[in-house]
């Protein structure tokens, strides 16, 4: 994998207003499309692949190829470790279950996994194909005064549950979106760092 860290230069801000809990949240695709003529003039000399990391996560362990796209496989997802392989856990999650949301998952949709937000990214236009459809399902959904049970993530698991059916999303365990203080069967790559919601969701 080419080292672009020379290529890249100086820190890019991009400044974004507060909405709150959960627009700060639920907006989050909007500001990757929005931003995604500046997130393409960093990359003219590095691969273009584009990954989103929750502020509270931590990269404890190398993370190298193994999170890359594939050819076929353009967008880059992680398992939820609140749910995946864990013995009395549905596998399936949470997802959407109203179904005049754009968020919603029909129950007889096969998918491996429930997908956790806060690690995701894949090839530059795949991702940012993915952030533009979700912002519209959003946008709808704001339409009709509705908000999806855990707001963007319950729209990147019905856009990834599409995408995953025609094959092209590559899962990855979740080493990469480990809870701090959690014991689970996976090396350590990314944690999520122990925070309070509450407290947090109240600034």
């Amino acid at each position: 994998m080419k080292n672009c860290a020379d290529d890249l230069g100086n820190l890019v801000t991009i400044k974004i207003d507060r909405k709150g809990f959960p627009g700060d949240t639920l907006y989050r695709y909007h500001h990757f499309y929005s931003a995604r003529d500046v997130l393409k003039s960093l990359m003219s000399n590095c691969p273009e692949v584009l990954y989103y990391l929750d502020a509270d996560m931590l990269i404890v362990d190398n993370v190298g190829e193994e999170v890359l796209p594939t050819r076929y496989k353009s967008i880059v997802a992680t398992a939820h470790p609140g749910y995946w392989n864990r013995p009395g856990h549905n596998p399936m999650g949470t997802p959407e279950t109203n179904t005049s949301s754009t968020a919603f998952i029909p129950p007889d949709r096969w998918r491996p996994c429930y997908w956790a937000g806060g690690f995701n990214g894949g090839e530059f236009e795949s991702f940012m194909s993915l952030s533009s459809a979700i912002m519209g399902r959003i946008d709808k959904d704001d339409s009709s005064g509705i908000t999806a049970v855990w707001h963007d993530e319950s729209h990147f698991n019905a856009y990834i549950s599409e995408s995953w059916m025609i094959g092209s999303v590559k899962t990855l365990t979740p080493s990469y979106c480990y809870p701090e203080s959690w014991s689970l069967p996976y090396t350590k790559k990314i944690i999520a760092l122990d925070k309070n919601h509450k407290e947090i969701r109240s600034v």
